[in-house]
């Protein structure tokens, strides 16, 4: 935890102070007394009281866009909790539903059916001057104009996964589902969740 190498680095920072600063023992000992209680509430509220847990925000304006608070330094722990989220979402939103996500785009020399269904997560950023950060999106939608932009693309450095489904091609009913993880707007991993699609094609 974060607060815990706070504490052991205040706590060497005292000890110099003990032997530094205070010559008479009576005193020492009574500094002493006091860095030991500081020491021990701060480890206390960190251990037991303050809250470190990841915590998954859903956004009220787009349903499956989520920014994630307090993330972990383990980014694979982070991956594999990300993913088991959307296994449960699409497990109970889109399988056996598949045909309320299905958009055709029809031209004159082909035809195509994508689906709309998909998954995004983006880091706790509450922005600067010049943007509002991907906190924005929890409450308002993407802003295209005006005086400054908060559009997705805007913060592709603090995406973290996003999930999608494709249908095969010549293909409406099955599909592949994956999801891409990112760190700093790269794509690190795209892990394949289903693929119902016939060999040697997408």
């Amino acid at each position: 935890m974060g607060g815990s190498i706070i504490t052991i680095i205040m706590l060497f920072f005292f000890i110099f102070l003990l032997f530094r600063v205070f010559k008479n023992s009576k005193s020492r000992k009574v500094f002493l007394v006091f860095v030991v209680g500081l020491v021990l509430s701060l480890l206390v509220y960190d251990n037991f009281i303050a809250d470190y847990n990841v915590k998954f925000i859903q956004s009220k304006v787009y349903p499956n866009f989520y920014i994630v608070e307090n993330e972990p330094e383990d980014r694979g722990v982070l991956n594999d909790t990300i993913k088991k989220m959307i296994i449960k979402k699409m497990n109970n939103e889109f399988i056996g539903k598949e045909n309320k996500f299905k958009f055709n785009e029809n031209h004159k020399d082909y035809s195509k059916t994508y689906c709309t269904y998909s998954i995004d997560y983006y880091s706790y950023y509450t922005g600067d001057f010049f943007k509002s950060g991907t906190v924005w999106f929890i409450e308002n939608k993407q802003d295209f104009g005006g005086f400054s932009t908060d559009t997705f693309d805007d913060y592709k450095n603090y995406r973290i996964a996003s999930f999608e489904v494709e249908f095969c091609e010549k293909d409406t009913i099955n599909f592949i589902a994956t999801i891409k993880y990112y760190l700093d707007g790269d794509i690190t991993k795209i892990d394949t969740i289903i693929n119902s699609c016939k060999k040697n094609e997408k």
